[in-house]
């Protein structure tokens, strides 16, 4: 049975590779999208589509990249002056706003991809469930909580 570091490890691993693979099919999908419009007036069909999606997984990959980090983005109006007086609250505190931030978001997208699925909601373009890549972001942020409330600070 591994253990939860290894497990951790091979988690944050694999949402590097999945971001690296998401990047790539963006760049290739985009070039060749802007390439066949303007070069040839032949665009990529359903490209616009796919780019947001796509887009939305990469965004979502670096999410839990980030958590795992413990890397987010902070404005520091306030925090400087409590954190150097009371710093394990300052950072219990933040630490909890985050996680229940990303639960919130999961929580939400599970919400619209189960009613994706229950009414049957398709793409504009390509006519693709919607359920799908909503129901995988909200995975994706549902891991990223995870590795924010696992994380090595904690």
């Amino acid at each position: 049975m591994p253990t939860s570091s290894a497990l951790r490890h091979t988690t944050v691993a694999a949402l590097e590779w999945l971001a690296f693979l998401l990047g790539a099919v963006l760049l290739g999908l985009t070039v060749w999208d802007v390439v066949g419009r303007y070069g040839f007036n032949r665009p990529l069909f359903g490209a616009s589509e796919l780019i947001q999606w796509i887009m939305c997984g990469f965004v979502f990959c670096g999410l839990g990249l980030v958590s795992a980090r413990d890397d987010h983005v902070a404005v520091d109006l306030i925090s400087p002056r409590l954190a150097r007086r009371y710093p394990r609250l300052m950072a219990g505190v933040i630490g909890v706003f985050t996680a229940a931030g990303l639960a919130v978001i999961a929580w939400q997208l599970a919400h619209m991809g189960l009613d994706a699925a229950l009414r049957g909601k398709q793409s504009l373009v390509l006519e693709v469930a919607l359920a799908v890549p909503l129901l995988l972001y909200a995975l994706l942020c549902a891991l990223a909580t995870v590795l924010h409330l696992t994380g090595q600070a904690r």
